[in-house]
């Protein structure tokens, strides 16, 4: 292994008190992180189960843990058996708080109980359409995607549908806090939480049960954060309140790489370190092992020009001169084809190539261009796996047999496969239940069916019976057995074909992606429970593959994505395209300093 620079010597080397690591671009942030988690556990400052290193992505969290295991066993020759898969407390905010609401599940505070659904945005834009349609209220006059984001800019900041109603200045802000109120009664009846509730949820749970979070507190001998630029207020709060006891916080950032505001991102958090720990110890890490000197000398003219940063000054390992190439295009169907054409003409190979957009709209000209040439390509941010019917379908199945009260789950399964439930049944029930004050299935368990037809209720009967003898506990019903007494019992496979015979054979092969997704989990010892299988596929929809079109095996594909998709990707050949005022920067920064500091 190459040695440490002394910076990041100095950073690994650090054992006690806070920590701000400033790292810039290409700097070799990871390497650090795993070697200084590596020397606090060889060195036996803390147990490998006190360490929590927080990280912004699924896929970064298991390059963590992998690289951490190989550098422990093959430099500092740590028995592996000594660190079993569940023993480092490694992944995303999202997933590490799920965890820790998990073990604490008879403190959950109210109204949540164990067993907790986590709604992904599918279902809570089908809550709010049943929301609009029980206070007929129009999408068109208060687009949903609209409320969605007020509400989660709410819950990231800490505030109840009461705060939002009393700091309502207009019309639509008053609809969105109303909408809030009806929206999270709705969760609390299903016990349900979005993905916003699981960090609001975890403070809550710290500052309304003391002995909670000082059991953490005290549990929790380092902690380390990736990213930590990108931290919005609700992570910011927990990790302050974790951190409260040994103070041993390492949060590794930078300013100049912040580009997640539109998900609630606040970068004053980064700047505010040392103020909030005026003992901290700043090390900056300005040594890049990925780019040449005129990319980096490009990149530190630009940021430059930003006011809201730490100085630093990107110098790069490498050797060697590459100019940058300019190029004027007159619309951006010439600017494709220029593109296409540099491709042919240096002989690239397609997977050494990245073609990086400020909006998805950009794709188009560049697919059709890629296309007329017979190229391969991949086009980051097409439908995921997690996304696809066939796979949510079995989840909420599975959702159900955790969770009776999840309405959403229970609206999506009714009538797959076909059972002969349509949409006016489905709104009777849920008109009686709300009356009630009940969720769907355990409203049906009890028998409430009067003004459903006879066949029909008989089937709602079998249906609820089927999810109650499959919930039942037995020894042994691993959550891949539980998957495959559903799709067989349901005789899903047969009801995929039957409808489509032809995209039949593609939702198959997805079925089986899962069955043998809950298979590799079980065999390596990451989950073990139905809740903990349902809240790894619920926390890493964002982590799938991309979607692949016109593959071929011998030379790749070429890659189409936005810079928000890139970030942290590296590519030998990179085309950076629609650099024009409007698009990027984006018409929505330019009249605005701190979004045209966030474009730079």
């Amino acid at each position: 292994m190459k040695p440490l620079n002394l910076s990041q010597q100095r950073a690994v080397d650090h054992m006690a008190g806070p920590l701000l690591i400033l790292a810039g671009a290409g700097s070799g942030k990871t390497r650090v992180l795993i070697e200084r988690i590596a020397r606090i556990i060889v060195s036996g400052v803390a147990l490998p189960q006190q360490i929590v290193a927080v990280t912004f992505t699924n896929k970064a969290a298991s390059q963590l843990k992998e690289r951490l295991n190989c550098l422990l066993q093959t430099v500092h020759r740590f028995d592996a058996t000594r660190l079993p898969a569940r023993a480092l407390w490694i992944g995303t905010f999202h997933g590490s708080c799920v965890r820790l609401l998990a073990r604490e599940g008879s403190r959950l505070p109210a109204p949540y109980r164990p067993g907790f659904s986590i709604f992904d945005k599918a279902d809570q834009e089908r809550t709010l359409k049943d929301i609009y349609l029980a206070k007929k209220i129009d999408p068109d006059s208060l687009p949903i995607n609209s409320v969605l984001q007020a509400i989660s800019r709410a819950k990231n900041h800490g505030f109840a549908p009461e705060d939002l109603a009393q700091a309502a200045r207009s019309l639509p802000e008053e609809a969105n806090a109303e909408l809030f109120g009806y929206y999270q009664q709705r969760l609390e009846r299903q016990n349900a939480l979005d993905f916003d509730d699981l960090l609001g949820v975890t403070a809550r749970l710290f500052a309304e049960c003391p002995a909670a979070l000082a059991h953490w507190q005290q549990y929790f001998r380092h902690i380390l954060v990736d990213e930590y630029q990108d931290t919005n207020q609700a992570q910011y709060r927990i990790l302050r309140l974790l951190a409260g006891r040994h103070r041993n916080l390492t949060v590794v950032g930078d300013v100049d790489q912040s580009i997640y505001s539109f998900r609630a991102a606040d970068f004053r958090i980064i700047l505010q370190f040392e103020q909030d720990y005026p003992d901290a110890t700043r090390i900056t890490l300005e040594e890049n092992y990925r780019s040449l000197q005129p990319i980096l000398d490009l990149a530190n003219g630009l940021i430059a020009h930003n006011t809201l940063r730490y100085t630093k000054v990107l110098k790069p390992v490498r050797q060697g001169y590459q100019p940058i190439v300019l190029y004027c295009a007159a619309d951006e169907r010439e600017e494709a084809h220029w593109v296409i054409d540099q491709i042919s003409e240096l002989a690239l190979p397609y997977d050494a190539v990245a073609i990086l957009y400020r909006t998805n709209a950009q794709s188009r000209s560049f697919e059709e261009a890629l296309g007329s040439r017979g190229m391969p390509y991949r086009l980051i941010g097409g439908l995921r796996f997690f996304e696809r019917r066939e796979i949510k379908d079995l989840l909420a199945y599975l959702r159900l047999l955790l969770n009776p009260y999840d309405d959403a789950a229970f609206c999506r399964i009714a009538n797959v496969p076909k059972r002969g439930i349509g949409n006016t049944t489905l709104q009777r029930l849920k008109d009686n239940a709300a009356n009630r004050g009940m969720a769907l299935l355990p409203f049906i368990a009890a028998g409430y069916l009067a003004g459903i037809r006879p066949v029909t209720a008989s089937k709602l009967s079998a249906l609820a019976d089927f999810l109650r003898e499959t919930a039942e506990p037995s020894v042994g019903r691993t959550p891949l057995k539980l998957l495959q007494e559903v799709v067989d019992k349901t005789n899903y496979l047969d009801y995929l074909i039957a409808e489509d015979p032809v995209a039949g054979i593609g939702r198959v092969e997805n079925v089986h992606g899962l069955i043998a997704q809950a298979r590799e989990l079980e065999e390596s010892g990451e989950v073990y429970t139905l809740a903990e299988f349902l809240a790894s596929s619920a926390l890493q929809g964002a982590e799938d593959q991309p979607q692949i079109k016109g593959a071929t095996a011998a030379n790749g594909q070429v890659t189409l994505m936005t810079l928000h998709s890139a970030k942290g990707l590296e590519f030998p050949v990179v085309f950076l395209v629609g650099l024009e005022e409007g698009i990027f920067p984006h018409q929505y920064s330019v009249t605005d300093p701190l979004a045209l500091e966030e474009e730079r």
